[in-house]
């Protein structure tokens, strides 16, 4: 028979420690398998060649709470993801608050949630950007459109800036 255990045992105190610390995660999300849906991944990918020191990155097809451990090893984390809400062909950057999730979902969550969860399980929640790219193609088997691929430069400037922030924090 097994005994329940009488004291509870928090989050935080069973998480891994965090000891390397690096100062940019670039996290890209999206489906490649639908236009510009994938431009996040796309982005990542592009990030990751170019082997900017202190970076790390991930390409997803979707944020998953797991992720909320590399989160906490990182000084600073941006989210690449295509929008509706922007005009096609267009960035949008801006500041990340970890928010606290109306539920968890074991399969996705969002950004926020993603910050939440490091600093609630691992103490600590990186300083959180989002970048947005109006998008418009998102249709099974479609590349990423022509305008979605014009931002990239935008994009990467932007989190060459990010990096440069990050970097210089101490």
């Amino acid at each position: 028979m097994f005994d329940a255990p009488t004291n509870r045992i928090s989050p935080a105190s069973i998480a891994p420690v965090v000891s390397s610390q690096f100062d940019l995660l670039v996290v890209g999300y999206g489906s490649l398998l639908h236009g510009d849906d994938g431009v996040g991944p796309w982005i990542a990918d592009l990030v990751e060649r170019l082997e900017w020191p202190g970076v790390r990155c991930r390409a997803l097809t979707q944020l998953t709470p797991d992720l909320a451990s590399d989160l906490a090893q990182a000084k600073a984390v941006v989210f690449v993801d295509a929008s509706i809400r922007v005009s096609a062909g267009h960035v949008q950057v801006g500041s990340l608050d970890p928010g606290a999730p109306e539920t968890v979902d074991s399969h996705r969550c969002t950004p926020k949630t993603l910050l939440f969860l490091a600093r609630e399980l691992f103490g600590h929640a990186p300083r959180g950007w989002m970048i947005s790219v109006g998008a418009s193609v998102f249709e099974l088997g479609q590349p990423i459109s022509p305008a979605v691929a014009h931002t990239q430069d935008t994009v990467l400037r932007e989190v060459k800036v990010l990096l440069d922030w990050a970097s210089d924090e101490d």
